[in-house]
């Protein structure tokens, strides 16, 4: 995992007459930084920009990855102009429920008039169509590269990289950081920021009296205390672009990190009786447990998470695939008839982290960067998709100013909101195991079938976000 928002941040003045290397530089190659470098590179207004991308895997590790995914209607909608995998299982039909208790609700592709609400698919075969999309362009690609905290001036950006025990640093007009990594991940990387920035503040409070302008370190709450600093120098002689993303990059979204005390138990499960482009989300007192179709012989694959405490994580993890898929049939019940095989099984701790700002200078944070969901509502990708999307948009737009990382900021503060808050109360509202709890999140699902234009809002909002 990559140090770009981790560690401490120091600016300086710009340094006159250096050029830059790069307009924009990507750290990350998954899909959302794949996908933004494809748009950047295939636009008229920004092709001739000079992008980078910088990941600290081979294209190949990540082709191999047969995690599954699923991805809306909508996001599909944006990333066919660049690849869409042929491998995609249509989800047509999603069926809600909780488990022990009345109430449910079917959301179909009919009712919306698409061919599907979503559709799921590995995550290799994701990346391996954007990789190849992006390979036909001139975009830079540093693979096996890792990246160390960037240096931020007033008119760009240094970032240091590594690639084969060779340093050498980068100048970039905007810094996109798009590697967020998971929830396990993430907490672990903060730990080690915080150290990094208690060990900065110490050696900063040994120099006091010799300020020569270049200290400061990085709070998790507002990111770069320097960056404030700077910030009251630039207002006084900077142009109205960098004003417009000081004020746009204030309270997108609460702040927010929040461990769910949950861990997802994940695998690619047969069933006997399959319903092919079906997707399942039930609500256990534990958990969410998710189905999701993959095709296979009669359509009979699914892709599973399964989320439940801890300890139960652990326990299930040393369970025989026979007593695992007992244990499973249990707890879904058999509506899919009994689940017969498991392969890849896997497990990481869930929880939320949602950054305040996505804009920092000239650093902007999309996809798993600028927050990592629950995958009780499958929203994590889209949401950095669309993330991605709109900031294509921006700098299509602007150009790598400034200007445009306020646009950006703007336009996916309300989206970021929606779905942020509605994926965090699902994740918390539906493991309550209290029963007037249970019967009114049953009349709340029954509900949605007698009240077609809420259900429709919701569902809409799933698939297509709020976008400006």
């Amino acid at each position: 995992m990559n140090d770009v928002s981790q560690s401490t941040v120091i600016l300086k003045p710009a340094k006159a007459g250096q050029p830059f290397d790069f307009d924009v530089t990507i750290v990350g190659a998954g899909p959302v930084g794949l996908a933004l470098a494809g748009w950047l590179a295939r636009r008229s207004a920004t092709r001739e920009l000079k992008i980078a991308l910088v990941d600290a895997r081979e294209p190949e590790d990540s082709i191999a990855d047969p995690r599954a995914i699923a991805v809306s209607h909508g996001s599909r909608m944006i990333l066919e102009p660049l690849r869409w995998p042929a491998d995609a299982t249509a989800i047509q039909r999603i069926h809600v429920s909780q488990r022990g208790h009345f109430g449910r609700t079917l959301i179909d592709h009919g009712e919306h008039g698409l061919p599907a609400l979503g559709y799921v698919l590995r995550y290799g075969s994701i990346v391996h169509g954007l990789a190849e999309a992006v390979h036909a362009t001139p975009v830079h690609w540093f693979r096996s590269t890792s990246a160390a905290a960037p240096t931020q001036e007033f008119d760009g950006v240094t970032l240091p990289i590594e690639t084969a025990g060779v340093t050498r640093q980068l100048r970039t007009r905007i810094l996109v950081n798009a590697e967020g990594g998971l929830f396990g991940d993430q907490k672990s990387a903060k730990r080690a920021a915080k150290r990094a920035d208690r060990d900065a503040r110490m050696s900063a409070d040994e120099e006091v009296g010799h300020d020569d302008g270049e200290s400061g370190g990085y709070d998790d709450r507002t990111g770069s205390r320097a960056a404030d600093s700077a910030a009251k120098t630039a207002d006084q002689h900077s142009d109205r672009d960098g004003n417009a993303a000081r004020r746009a990059g204030r309270g997108a979204v609460e702040p927010g990190s929040r461990d769910y005390g949950q861990t997802a138990l994940v695998g690619t499960v047969t069933v006997s009786a399959p319903q092919p482009h079906v997707a399942w989300e039930r609500f256990t007192s534990q958990g969410p447990i998710a189905l999701l179709p993959m095709g296979g012989v009669r359509g009979a694959d699914y892709a599973l998470v399964w989320c439940c405490a801890p300890d139960e994580a652990a326990r299930r993890a040393q369970l025989s695939d026979e007593d695992f898929l007992r244990e499973l049939g249990t707890a879904f019940g058999d509506r899919m008839g009994r689940f017969t095989h498991i392969k890849g099984r896997a497990s990481f701790p869930l929880g939320l982290n949602a950054v305040e700002t996505l804009v920092n200078g000239h650093v902007v944070a999309i996809g798993n960067a600028a927050q990592t969901l629950h995958p009780v509502a499958g929203q994590g990708l889209n949401l950095g998709l669309r993330d991605a999307h709109a900031l294509a948009d921006a700098l299509s737009a602007e150009g790598p100013t400034p200007l445009a990382l306020a646009t950006f900021a703007q336009r996916r503060a309300l989206d970021r909101r929606l779905t942020i808050g509605a994926t965090d109360t699902l994740a918390r509202l539906f493991t309550i195991d209290f029963a007037p709890l249970a019967v009114m999140r049953g009349l709340a699902l029954t509900a949605l079938e007698f009240l077609p234009p809420v259900k429709t809002a919701l569902a809409r909002q799933m698939m297509f976000g709020q976008r400006r």
